[in-house]
């Protein structure tokens, strides 16, 4: 069976989403996103570009990476935000629904880890055993 392909369009192109190796990039991503498109306004999109810009190819064609913005969301997502605005006054417009697909992408990616967590509870100390017969 082939592997589903899963794209968004910005600027009139299709983008396939290809998220990083890196499990903590996913989760640091992830987790500014979730935090930030809770209180919205400009963050949120900086922080929906960032996601854009690390999963999908529009990064690198903003000339930006998450690595060389010290792997800060917000710098990063400004730097994938200012370019996508540069190419197309309305380039930014489908950001919030873009980085929706994409989040739920990175949650799938990451449910491994819940399940492990679940399985592994980590939370209580084992019961202390007797040494005494």
């Amino acid at each position: 069976m082939d592997a589903v392909v899963v794209s968004i369009t910005l600027l009139g192109k299709s983008h396939a989403i290809a998220l990083p190796p890196s499990i903590c990039e996913r989760e640091e991503l992830f987790v500014a996103w979730q935090a930030e498109s809770v209180r919205g306004g400009h963050r949120a999109l900086r922080a929906a570009a960032a996601l854009v810009g690390a999963c999908t190819r529009v990064g690198r064609l903003a000339g930006a990476t998450y690595s060389g913005h010290d792997y800060s969301v917000m710098s990063f997502g400004g730097a994938v935000y200012d370019w996508l605005r540069g190419q197309d006054a309305e380039g930014t417009k489908g950001l919030p629904a873009a980085a929706i697909l994409i989040r739920d992408e990175l949650v799938k990616s990451l449910a491994f880890l819940t399940e492990g967590q679940k399985r592994a509870d980590f939370s209580e100390a084992p019961a202390a055993r007797s040494t005494e017969p």
